[in-house]
């Protein structure tokens, strides 16, 4: 009686392994649970043999979209003299003012209850640690590059960019579908705007401070004069995310 047996490769064989031969040894055994991102990555860079090992460190160090998500960019410190006049707001700021600012009802939940994706595919985002900020459009290119280019990377069919659209109005950043319809304008304002806000919800701090009157009505505008649904007004280190309702909904002009 025969018997048949079938032995691993030895460390002469798999310095002599072309791709195509280690992406195969790699299938039959499957001890890493590789996925067909991973093997599109062997192929594309043309690894081979023993340099697989240097790419299985580079593997092991991606993260899922949910763990980019959760990456915290640093925080901002801004120097002692830094400005805090608000240029470009005042009491007349934006054509259009809100009946009244609400509480968007589940969007937590329905944030929670998002799925993303668990494969892991992309590296862990390079953010950069900026501090001694002086003004506002400061804060801007820190939103840009700690937050802009992440989520263009993770969202690959939007583009969150400087772009201007043909409507009045100075929209620091705007959303793009692939369609390049516009769905979000962003407003970014320095926290001074917002520092009075303590441990009050928005909603409350917004009836009684007028900058933060000021701000709403100025990020609402842009939303109603460009037809968007949707607007982000952040300080960077906090977002409020704001939405229309819709024309046939009950108190169309509230937000």
């Amino acid at each position: 009686m025969s018997t048949s047996t079938t032995t691993d490769p030895s460390v002469e064989d798999m310095e002599r392994f072309n791709t195509e031969q280690l992406i195969d040894f790699l299938r039959t055994k499957n001890l890493l649970s590789l996925n067909d991102i991973v093997y599109k990555k062997i192929r594309d860079e043309r690894v081979a043999s023993l340099d697989f090992l240097q790419l299985t460190r580079e593997i092991l160090r991606l993260l899922s979209q949910e763990q980019v998500f959760s990456c915290i960019p640093p925080p901002l410190t801004l120097r002692p003299n830094a400005v805090k006049r608000i240029s470009t707001m005042n009491s007349n700021s934006g054509d259009f003012k809100p009946v009244v600012l609400l509480p968007w009802e589940r969007f937590l939940e329905e944030v929670n209850n998002f799925k993303f994706s668990n494969q892991p595919e992309y590296n862990r985002p390079q953010l950069i640690d900026y501090s001694q900020m002086h003004n506002e459009i400061n804060v801007q290119i820190a939103f840009e590059t700690n937050i802009c280019v992440v989520l263009n990377k993770l969202l690959k069919d939007y583009d969150i960019s400087r772009d201007t659209t043909k409507n009045p109005g100075e929209l620091d950043f705007i959303v793009h579908f692939v369609s390049f319809q516009v769905l979000i304008t962003i407003k970014v304002k320095r926290k001074h705007v917002l520092e009075d806000i303590g441990e009050q919800s928005f909603i409350e701090f917004h009836k009684h401070d007028s900058k933060a009157q000021s701000v709403i009505r100025l990020i609402y505008s842009y939303m109603v004069v460009n037809q968007v649904k949707y607007g982000v007004l952040s300080t960077y280190d906090n977002h409020w995310f704001l939405r229309r309702l819709d024309d046939n909904e009950e108190n169309g002009e509230n937000l």
